[in-house]
């Protein structure tokens, strides 16, 4: 395979063209939950962090630039933008979230539109809540289940956090049915004290919902950590829950391991399946080449601007490696680097992926896998001399479960 070379003018375009920009308002949070990827558990790396919340000299460079685009008419066919604001905890810094909303307000095409988002422990959402309703803002919810399973979840003085939030989340819910509905969702981190089963069994019971179910992140873990003894996989709760509670598992349409097997067979072995929308358009030298690992390319998908001005691909990834900086009021990206940062990883992993038959089906962002390591290591790695048991095993799943391949063969057109 020949190296990959990912061009300057891609990411240029990708960064002038995204519709999706995700501001840290505040680096600080209410809560010390005690696996918080910004707790004492985790390496801290963004030195640049030198205030605590954002402000709007470093806020606005970006939203000028966007805003000056959009007028432009050079964006192509996207007349939509999403904005959304992240933590620590945002609502400690509302008065740079209204000030943004407003801003984009007066100075946005008459034409365009923009849609709000914000993620939230929630703890002060009820001060708040008018604001969002009125300006049909989409709000994620950070919770893990009930009283047991959300139990990490403690304020500065270690006190548990369920009791307030569900008082809170109970008085929004009556309050504005239909805004709760609609715009409201939550997000759940699998722990050892929560299991996929009762959480589910909570949110539906208590707000007729489904949580995004969210593993603990580990790629920043110090070594000295003891969140391990936190962690709980979502793969591992899942064999456990259908070996023991197996009519609870169909009754919340969860997947068992087979389904999943399969899943990714599909995806490794369909010729023409996309894992991702910026899939469509990764294309070099007239070539369409399969990048290493389930990486975006920088500015595909998103925008994410720190508290100290960092601008990364998402608010996923640590900032170890920042693809560019808001200084004095100036944005600086320097593309090249950029390109030569990600051609140099990907070139690094092309191998590994070449010889791993979960190629095509991968879900790791290199972010998550050491990606500075001298050895590459990827958790996941299934090397082609198992490629014959990886299929023997999805035709025993089908034989086995002709139900699934009677759905699979009636869903192709």
């Amino acid at each position: 395979m020949p190296n990959i070379q990912i061009k300057k003018e891609l990411i240029e375009k990708y960064f002038k063209r995204v519709n999706h920009l995700v501001i840290e308002t505040s680096e600080i949070c209410n809560l010390s939950c005690l696996y918080c990827g910004q707790g004492k558990n985790y390496v801290k790396t963004d030195s640049h962090k030198k205030k605590k919340h954002m402000d709007w000299h470093t806020v606005k460079p970006l939203l000028d630039y966007y805003i000056s685009l959009w007028h432009s008419g050079t964006i192509g066919l996207k007349r939509f933008f999403m904005l959304s604001f992240y933590g620590g905890e945002p609502l400690l810094n509302f008065e740079l979230i209204d000030n943004v909303h407003q801003y984009i307000e007066r100075n946005k095409p008459a034409d365009f539109l923009v849609y709000y988002s914000i993620t939230t422990n929630g703890m002060l959402l009820d001060r708040y809540i008018e604001y969002f309703v009125h300006h049909n803002y989409t709000i994620a919810v950070s919770l893990d289940g009930d009283k047991i399973s959300n139990s990490f979840r403690v304020d500065k003085s270690g006190t548990e956090s369920f009791d307030t939030l569900y008082h809170i989340l109970i008085n929004i819910k009556e309050r504005y049915p239909d805004f709760f509905d609609r715009k409201v969702s939550f997000q759940s981190v699998l722990n050892s004290r929560s299991n996929l089963i009762d959480v589910y069994a909570f949110f539906k019971e208590m707000f007729n919902k489904e949580p995004l179910l969210l593993e603990m992140s580990k790629s920043r873990l110090s070594l000295k950590s003891d969140i391990y003894a936190m962690y709980r996989g979502i793969d591992e709760d899942l064999e456990i829950s259908w070996k023991t509670r197996k009519e609870e598992c169909v009754k919340f349409s969860l997947k068992n391991l087979d389904t999943s097997y399969l899943d990714f067979y599909i995806k490794t072995y369909t010729p023409h399946f996309i894992l991702r929308y910026p899939d469509f358009f990764q294309e070099f030298d007239n070539v369409t080449i399969k990048l290493p690992t389930a990486t975006c390319l920088p500015f595909s998908d998103r925008v994410f601007l720190t508290v100290g001005g960092l601008i990364l691909p998402c608010e996923k990834v640590g900032c170890v490696s920042p693809l560019g900086y808001v200084i004095n009021g100036e944005i600086d990206i320097d593309f090249q680097k950029i390109v030569d940062f990600y051609n140099e990883i990907f070139n690094k992993y092309q191998k590994l992926c070449e010889t791993c038959i979960r190629t095509m089906s991968c879900t790791n962002c290199f972010y998550d896998i050491n990606y500075l390591a001298k050895k590459n290591i990827c958790p996941d790695y299934v090397p082609n001399s198992q490629k014959d048991k990886y299929i023997q095993r999805a035709l025993e799943i089908l034989r086995r479960t002709p139900e699934i391949f009677k759905k699979i063969i009636n869903s192709i057109d």
